[in-house]
C-alpha cells in the first residue's frame, strides 16, 4: 500500500485571520455616549420572536461586536446601529429564503433591542508594540513567524491524523477475515 504523505501549507488568509484575532483580543474598549456604530461593542439584550414565540435571544454583559459576520441573524447588526445605551428599539426583519434555519426562512421576526452600554473598540496597530504586549517576542516579525509555525503544526497534526485513518482504512479494505466453522456454529447457538 502506498499513500502519499500529507503536505500542509499555511495560507496568507489563515495567517492574517490569526493575526487579526490577536489584534481583536487586545482591542482598547472605551465606553461612549453616542449611538452604536458598526464595530462597536454593545451590552444588552436582543430578542427575536415570531408569532409571539421566542426564536432567538442574545444577552451579553461582556459585549457583542456590532458586525453582520458575528451576529448570526441577518439584519440585526444594522438594526443595532443607531441605538444608544438606555434605548429600547423595535424592528421587523424578514429572513431571506436561503437562511440557514429552515423554520425561519421567509418569516418576519419581531426584534426587540435594549442596550445598556455602547463602547468603541480600537484595534492596536500591527507592530512591535503589539508583539511585546501579546506575546513573548520583541518584534512583530518574530510574532508573525511564531503564529505561522503554530498554524503549520496544528494543520500538520490534523493531516497526520487523517493520514493515519486513511492507512488503517486501506489495510482494513485488504483484510479478509475467515472464522472457523466451529466458531460460527458456536456463535449461532448463543
Amino acid at each position: 500500500i502506498r499513500l502519499a504523505a500529507p503536505v500542509v501549507e499555511v495560507t496568507e488568509q489563515e495567517l492574517q485571520d490569526n493575526l487579526n484575532a490577536i489584534r481583536e483580543q487586545h482591542a482598547v474598549v472605551t465606553e461612549v455616549q453616542r449611538p452604536a456604530e458598526m464595530g462597536d461593542l454593545v451590552e444588552g439584550t436582543i430578542v427575536g420572536t415570531v408569532d409571539g414565540q421566542e426564536v432567538f435571544r442574545s444577552q451579553s454583559r461582556r459585549g457583542m461586536v456590532v458586525d453582520p459576520e458575528r451576529m448570526n441573524v441577518p439584519g440585526v447588526a444594522d438594526a443595532v446601529v443607531g441605538t444608544s445605551a438606555g434605548d429600547h428599539k423595535h424592528v421587523d426583519l424578514t429572513m431571506p429564503e436561503d437562511y440557514e434555519n429552515e423554520d425561519l426562512r421567509g418569516k418576519t421576526i419581531d426584534v426587540h433591542i435594549e442596550l445598556t452600554r455602547v463602547s468603541s473598540r480600537a484595534l492596536p496597530e500591527a507592530n512591535d508594540e503589539l508583539a511585546q504586549t501579546a506575546s513573548s517576542f520583541t518584534t512583530y516579525a518574530e510574532m508573525v513567524e511564531d503564529v505561522r509555525k503554530q498554524i503549520q503544526a496544528y494543520k500538520q497534526r490534523q493531516a497526520d491524523s487523517e493520514y493515519s485513518m486513511q492507512v488503517l482504512d486501506a489495510f482494513a479494505a485488504l483484510a479478509e477475515v475467515k472464522a472457523p466453522p466451529a466458531f460460527v456454529e458456536d456463535r449461532l447457538r448463543d
